[in-house]
């Protein structure tokens, strides 16, 4: 699902449980996460090929705040929690899941992956809109340092 510009809370509720419905609902996988026989890194191997790319498909635009990137990042630290057949109750810190998956954080892969789409918009050719518009400016427009204008 693609997140409009402006993300607000009603957006990132909606985008959350697509991600959720995406990880249990989808009926080619709702038989992996459960299946004891299975290897956890196999288990990996599948959340990081197509659950994954629910999460931080089109982020490269999403104005996210604190809260609601904690909101994605605890969606994505459940997943890895029922991944390794941890509860609640086990008291297993996020940092821990993730190493035991050897995955990275939901926010580390969003950064990467703005970082990625910046560098392809630095090495753009300049005669092209989307490099214009990215590094050009207003003349005549006043600008405070640290605010929008």
């Amino acid at each position: 699902m693609d997140l409009p510009p402006f993300v607000n809370d009603f957006h990132l509720e909606t985008k959350v449980i697509l991600d959720w419905e995406a990880f249990i609902g989808i009926a080619q996988f709702s038989h992996v996460w459960g299946n004891c026989h299975l290897l956890v890194h196999t288990k990996v191997k599948v959340f990081s090929s197509f659950i994954i790319p629910y999460f931080v498909y089109g982020n490269e635009m999403w104005p996210l705040t604190q809260t609601q990137g904690g909101i994605l990042e605890t969606t994505y630290n459940n997943c890895l929690r029922w991944i390794l057949g941890v509860g609640i109750v086990d008291c297993h810190n996020f940092e821990h899941l993730r190493d035991k998956c050897q995955l990275p954080s939901l926010r580390w892969l969003l950064a990467q992956r703005r970082l990625s789409w910046l560098g392809y918009m630095v090495r753009m050719l300049k005669e092209r809109y989307p490099h214009l518009v990215l590094f050009s400016h207003l003349h005549g427009a006043k600008h405070c340092r640290g605010h929008l204008a």
